[in-house]
């Protein structure tokens, strides 16, 4: 469900995210709300405060977030990529149908490709 009295709040995080090209740990994505909030919720948000920046078709604003091992996205961000992208995705993970088994380099090389088409999109819809 997406927690909408914070999706201002999240299209901002997101938003300076990508137009000072750095990313957003899931950390400061979290403190954007109250403690009981399900996680499932948070994700909601961010997916719908995305939407809000660009169609998946223009740029998956999901790639700036990072998580603190990886500095990569999430799992929901390289599913979105596996179908919005999907020659893009094959041609990087050939033969790797689910985003589970994608290895550290080639989901790195997914997060890079996608930052820079979300940096490039906000730069020039600032």
């Amino acid at each position: 469900m997406v927690i909408t009295e914070k999706l201002d709040t999240v299209v901002q995080l997101i938003r300076l995210a990508a137009q000072t090209e750095s990313t957003v740990p899931f950390s400061a994505l979290y403190g954007c709300f109250a403690k009981n909030t399900p996680r499932s919720d948070m994700h909601d948000t961010l997916e719908e405060a995305c939407n809000q920046l660009a169609h998946w078709n223009d740029a998956i604003y999901s790639a700036v977030m990072a998580k603190k091992d990886t500095g990569c996205p999430g799992s929901g961000f390289f599913d979105t990529f596996s179908i919005h992208r999907n020659a893009e995705y094959e041609a990087i993970a050939p033969n790797i149908p689910h985003v589970t088994r994608l290895t550290d380099l080639q989901q790195q090389a997914i997060t890079q490709l996608e930052r820079a088409r979300v940096y490039q999109h906000a730069a020039l819809n600032a």
